[in-house]
This record gives structure tokens, C-alpha cells and sequence, in this order.
């Protein structure tokens, strides 16, 4: 088993958890503590549950990158609040975008693969 380091879903979901870190610095104090504070969380809370679909097998695999998948979910709704309220930026929105959808691809392909593995 790999270390969840080296696989390839980790970089970009590391990089969105990063995101979040740094978009939650920049917002305005009425926001910072109440929705930055449920970004960075659920930004951090993806990494570890990627981490954890990799020591998963089969059916905890699954169930693992399913609830990642949710967490991604309520993050896309964070994010498109914060772009609303011009809580983060247009380039910030932009690679938001772009590392959630990378994300969850990976993850779905993670499901496929695993689900043909455990067939087998």
C-alpha cells in the first residue's frame, strides 16, 4: 500500500486544503471565524478522509471516498457562498473550482477501480 502522500488525488486536494487556509486568512473578520473557519475544516477534513480511503479496503474504501465526496459537496456550497459575498477572489473562485472537480473525478475513478478490484 502507497502512502496517501504519493497518490495522485492527494496533491490537489492538499492544494485546495492550502486554498482554504489562505482564503480563510483573507476574509472579512464577520466572516473569518463562522464560514472561514467551515472551509479550512472541511478543506482539512478531505486530506484526512483521503488518507483514510488508502488504509480502507473495499467496502470501507468506498465508503470512505463517499463520504469525501459529501465533504467536497459542502465545500463547492462554501466556496460559491464566499463568491457571492466577494469573500474570495475571482482567481481564488477559479482554482477553487478547478481542484474540487479534480478531486472529485480522482475520487470516482478511486470508487470505479476499487469496486472492479473487489469483483475480482
Amino acid at each position: 500500500m502507497a502512502h496517501y502522500s504519493t497518490l495522485s488525488i492527494y496533491k490537489p486536494a492538499y492544494d485546495l486544503m492550502r486554498l482554504t487556509a489562505r482564503c480563510k486568512k483573507n476574509m472579512r473578520k464577520d466572516f473569518k471565524h463562522t464560514t472561514g473557519s467551515d472551509l479550512h475544516r472541511l478543506g482539512t477534513e478531505i486530506v484526512l478522509q483521503i488518507a483514510e480511503a488508502n488504509e480502507a479496503r473495499g467496502r470501507e474504501r468506498i465508503a470512505a471516498i463517499r463520504a469525501m465526496h459529501k465533504n467536497l459537496d459542502r465545500l463547492k456550497l462554501h466556496f460559491r457562498l464566499c463568491n457571492d459575498e466577494r469573500l474570495v477572489g475571482k482567481d481564488q473562485w477559479a482554482w477553487a473550482i478547478e481542484l474540487m472537480e479534480n478531486v472529485g473525478a480522482q475520487g470516482g475513478g478511486w470508487i470505479e477501480s476499487t469496486q472492479k478490484t473487489s469483483a475480482a
